[in-house]
């Protein structure tokens, strides 16, 4: 039976913080939530909306939720004066958090904390803590290992163990490490107790000056070390970690990487890391809480030592950086700062008291640190002026403008250096994006590649598939021109977020969906017909996101239209294609350099999180905008998107060892073609330039060789052209223009 509309009221309330009363849209939010089939289902829709998890305004809980609780707890209720006993074993993190918790959660409670006992297995299994975890209610830690310790010496407290996620991150400290003697004992006693760097430790172990070391502080050495690259692997390790907690640190680790560094030191995070996994334990817990409480609880990690971002590193990724090394001191004290020059000194004086190169780290048998002196010798050779030429002698060709693209032949310029992957058609290719990306699905079809089309219309004749828009991309979700359409439309497939805008109806009485309304042409006969095809649409998006091996995602727009609602964004403006423009609940966005950034980041991050193999290439979409809503000249208009989302992609490439940018924007629009890819319209492609595009693609992801080009009969292009007319490249954006 739906629920009432005063279980609406109340639960909107008591998850989202506000009167629903109040809203513009009440009775619409009714429409959408009085469906809901019971109050259970209603509960989980706000716990699971991203306005309730990311940014947690609720300060009341009224569920035992969450996937990973080894019992059954949905009838229980908390009592919130009863005594709740909670032990945590674990390290220095896993304190911050229970004391977090302790502050947010104000009834009756009883905590106590084991640290080091969760790295000590021996102690656990003697039974020294024997009376401690049966007396406790829940039983917090952060390793996988110790679960099973202590459900294995302690069966009974199986359904009271919790564990919550670690959180290192090396990503803005890659040089911060512990170093051992040759005994294999961590060295402590230095400037910042047992936090090293471990270039110094490698540069002391060769013998180099304290001179000689701080100027290897550099970032061509950082480069040389992969220190650049460390931001990458951190995130894709902090995901793992989250998934294997059942955590959603995919959204955590997005809000923490907003607000610059999160880290003290590698493995210290700072107080709103800790709160928001606190947060989330209560959540689970069900557990009455008020969770900005420990905003006003004092960081004891920041006592600790404290290792700075290097001015390189945070350069970066836009970051603020230092060489000010904060040493361990007490609350009341002042901090201690010591800059680059005296930390190498105090690490050197703490290092002589051993034997000369005895220093031991893990990171030694690293590629870079081994061949690391071959590059400070090189650099001895330039400072002394042993080479005096200058530094773009002897680069390759293609990194010259004259002799890359200048006076080679337009059709044979290949502006792809290297590849981070290859492409066997064997693996699941799926493409999305604007209206270039059909280009690329064609060809990858017509290559012989497994081209990945879940939604691929069934028994359907092939005449009827192609009016209705199947296999046009991997699925019909037409096109997605911003990243924000992309992202969402992840989440609405995952079930993650649900668009309070359900149907547009035209003027002839049919029904299109907004978010993809001109995939059918004839439209639907009513809205529950058309909510029935999204209900399998989203379900093939989703199987495709978590089997696709390859995904290729063109950038096409920043302009877009969203609802003031929600914020759900519309491939086309409301009243184009369906609907009507109404001010009150639609606006127009344009989506600033840093929102496509961490839109796309955030999901690169989800799709990572569903299907950890997948691998995406970006490509920028050469079709200029078709008009602009801003108020100046639509080709100020184009090179600003274009500019913005050539950049992300680019920023992108360079984060995410598994996101590759493929050029084919360059190609198209290159001053060495002019306009020679171009209609005379100055919009759609021509297919020499898929042909030039498509060609780069197959010889360095498909190790094809021969010509750049594939070069075709004129037949055989009468036929493609011919092919092409009939099977229209779908631009939803060209709507614009037959509605003005």
């Amino acid at each position: 039976m739906p629920v009432s509309r005063d279980a609406v009221k109340y639960a909107y309330k008591l998850f989202l913080g506000r009167d629903i009363s109040a809203l513009d849209n009440t009775e619409k939010l009714y429409d959408h939530f009085c469906k809901v089939k019971d109050e259970d289902t209603l509960a989980e829709t706000f716990i699971r909306c991203d306005e309730f998890r990311i940014r947690n305004k609720s300060s009341k809980y009224i569920k035992f939720l969450g996937p990973n609780e080894h019992r059954e707890r949905s009838s229980e209720r908390f009592d919130p004066n009863a005594i709740l006993k909670i032990s945590f074993f674990g390290n220095c993190q896993l304190q911050g958090i229970g004391k977090i918790i302790e502050s947010l959660y104000s009834e009756a409670h009883s905590i106590s904390f084991h640290l080091g006992a969760g790295n000590n297995h021996e102690r656990l299994l003697s039974g020294e803590f024997t009376k401690i975890i049966n007396d406790s209610d829940l039983i917090v830690t952060q390793s996988h290992a110790l679960l099973d310790t202590i459900a294995s010496k302690y069966p009974e407290s199986r359904s009271r163990i919790r564990i919550v996620p670690n959180t290192p991150f090396s990503g803005f400290h890659p040089d911060n490490d512990y170093i051992q003697n040759k005994s294999g004992e961590r060295i402590a006693g230095g400037p910042l107790e047992a936090a090293h760097s471990v270039l110094t430790a490698w540069c002391w172990n060769h013998g180099m000056t304290t001179l000689a070391t701080q100027e290897v502080f550099h970032e061509d050495v950082f480069d040389h070390l992969g220190y650049y690259s460390s931001m990458a692997i951190s995130k894709k390790n902090l995901l793992k970690i989250g998934y294997s907690c059942d955590y959603p640190i995919c959204n955590m680790l997005t809000e923490w990487l907003s607000r610059g560094c999160f880290m003290h030191t590698i493995n210290h995070p700072k107080l709103f890391v800790l709160g928001d996994i606190a947060n989330e334990f209560l959540r689970k817990e069900g557990v009455p809480h008020n969770p900005e409480t420990y905003l006003y609880l004092h960081d004891d990690l920041a006592d600790s030592v404290c290792w700075p971002v290097y001015p390189e590193i945070a350069n970066r990724f836009n970051l603020s950086g230092s060489y000010n090394f904060k040493k361990s001191g007490v609350p009341w004290s002042y901090p201690k700062i010591i800059g680059l020059k005296d930390f190498i000194l105090a690490s050197f004086d703490n290092y002589n008291k051993l034997e000369k190169g005895s220093l031991q780290s893990p990171r030694f048998q690293e590629e870079g640190f081994q061949t690391l002196d071959l590059l400070i010798n090189k650099r001895k050779n330039i400072k002394k002026g042993i080479s005096q030429r200058s530094p773009y002698a002897g680069l390759p060709s293609h990194c010259f403008w004259k002799r890359a693209v200048a006076t080679i032949e337009p059709k044979f310029v290949d502006p792809v250096v290297v590849t981070r992957f290859q492409v066997s058609k064997a693996e699941l290719v799926a493409t999305a994006g604007s209206c270039f990306a059909q280009h690329i699905a064609k060809r990858l079809s017509a290559e012989g590649f497994n081209y990945y089309v879940p939604e691929d219309g069934g028994s359907l004749s092939e005449e009827v598939r192609r009016e209705r828009n199947y296999g046009v991309f991997s699925c019909r979700y037409g096109n997605l021109y911003t990243t924000r359409q992309l992202v969402q439309l992840f989440d609405r497939s995952m079930g993650r977020f649900t668009p309070l805008e359900n149907a547009w109806k035209r003027p002839d009485g049919r029904y299109v969906d907004p978010f993809r309304p001109q995939i059918e042409p004839d439209g639907f006969e009513s809205e529950e017909a058309m909510l029935q095809s999204r209900t399998e649409h989203l379900a093939c998006v989703r199987e495709m996101f978590t089997k696709l091996d390859i995904l290729v995602f063109t950038l096409g727009l920043t302009e877009s239209w969203e609802s003031r609602e929600d914020g759900a964004v519309f491939p086309l403006a409301p009243g184009v294609s369906g609907g009507a423009m109404d001010p009150s609940r639609h606006r127009f966005r344009n989506l600033t350099a840093k929102e496509v950034a961490d839109d796309l980041e955030l999901f690169l991050l989800k799709l990572q999180g569903v299907n950890p193999k997948a691998r995406v290439i970006l490509t920028v979409s050469p079709v200029p905008l078709i008009a602009t809503y801003e108020n100046r000249h639509v080709l100020v208009s184009n090179t600003h998107s274009k500019s913005v989302l050539r950049t992300v992609a680019g920023e992108m490439a360079s984060r995410y060892s598994q996101c590759e940018y493929f050029p084919s924007y360059e190609i198209i629009t290159g001053q060495h073609v002019g306009n020679g890819y171009l209609e005379e319209d100055l919009r759609s492609v021509r297919s020499e330039g898929v042909d030039h595009v498509m060609g780069v693609f197959l010889k360095h992801y498909a190790g094809k060789t021969g010509s750049i080009t594939i070069e075709t009969t004129q037949r055989e292009r009468e036929q493609q052209s011919a092919i092409e007319r009939i099977n229209d490249i779908i631009c939803d954006e060209e709507a614009i223009e037959r509605n003005t």
